[in-house]
């Protein structure tokens, strides 16, 4: 097999499902983002065709325990700049994302726009949607689109998260991420 890119937008399993990827001798974009391959946001940027994957893995997880995750660690603002959505100059928080997302009814960090760019670049002949939560079920033909024996992915399990509270969280800004998560997972399904 050649080159998988494997991508997410950020704090859904991406660099731990790399991690183990490589273990299983596949060649991959960095783990550890220092290509800048991981989590951009464009899917035309020069610097894919340069890498020239064979197939992509896109990873999706709950996207509010990935925001959640992703400030836990002190990368909104990174993150954010990742995907094309962060404001020149300002320091983003979780409390003016939950604003901003409120405000507008939809997301506003960039994870919906991140997924329907990649979804809708690549035919699922050459793309594979994991959805993490759904890693049991999805297992056996992820290792089939790899070209690897199941075996081989052993290493991949879904590891228990860090549980946050949600109640800190308006119940619009929840649905706006619970609907996102639908949207994917029903994608993910239809896909599999």
């Amino acid at each position: 097999m050649k080159r998988v890119l494997v991508i997410s937008p950020g704090g859904m399993g991406c660099t731990f499902t790399l991690e183990v990827l490589r273990r299983a001798q596949i060649e991959t974009n960095d783990p550890y983002d220092a290509d800048g391959l991981k989590h951009h946001w464009n899917p035309r940027d020069p610097r894919y065709q340069i890498f020239a994957p064979a197939k992509t893995v896109y990873v999706w997880n709950d996207p509010l325990a990935a925001l959640l995750s992703i400030s836990r660690r002190g990368w909104l603002d990174d993150q954010a700049a990742k995907l094309g959505t962060k404001a020149s100059g300002k320091t983003l928080s979780l409390r003016a994302l939950w604003f901003e997302t409120s405000r507008a009814h939809r997301d506003t960090f960039g994870l919906e726009r991140h997924v329907d760019l990649w979804v809708n670049m690549w035919p699922p002949s050459l793309f594979f949607l994991l959805d993490f939560r759904l890693l049991h079920v999805q297992l056996s033909n992820l290792a089939d689109f790899l070209e690897r024996e199941r075996h081989a992915l052993d290493d991949l399990r879904v590891h228990k998260r860090a549980q946050y509270d949600l109640r800190a969280i308006p119940s619009d800004v929840i649905d706006v991420y619970r609907t996102l998560d639908l949207k994917v997972r029903t994608i993910c399904e239809r896909w599999s």
